[in-house]
């Protein structure tokens, strides 16, 4: 896994030096951040299915404020309304809480 995090750092190397390495050095502070956001906000209430609701919770919410900070035109929503599309390939997809 951490090789195929290593190819596209490789294959932009030759354009701009500096600019493929900074940004890989910067996706390793994303991981780290999620889970810890997610284990921090479990740890504040006791109980399993509680603790994965909480979980689930902060997991919808994120990914609904994701697809709301995306622009989309309301004419390409009519058209892909009976479109057999999973939720990642619905762009008009939101999750309830």
């Amino acid at each position: 896994m951490l090789i195929a995090c290593y190819l596209p750092v490789i294959a932009g190397y030759g354009y701009h030096l500096a600019t493929p390495i900074a940004g890989y050095a910067l996706t390793g502070f994303f991981g780290p951040v999620v889970s810890l956001i997610i284990t921090i906000g479990a740890s504040n209430v006791a109980g399993a299915t509680k603790k994965t609701i909480m979980a689930a919770t902060t997991f919808v919410a994120y990914t609904n404020r994701l697809r709301d900070e995306i622009e989309l035109d309301e004419v390409l929503r009519d058209k892909i309304a009976f479109d057999d599309l999973t939720d990642k390939q619905n762009p008009f997809f939101r999750y309830v809480l």
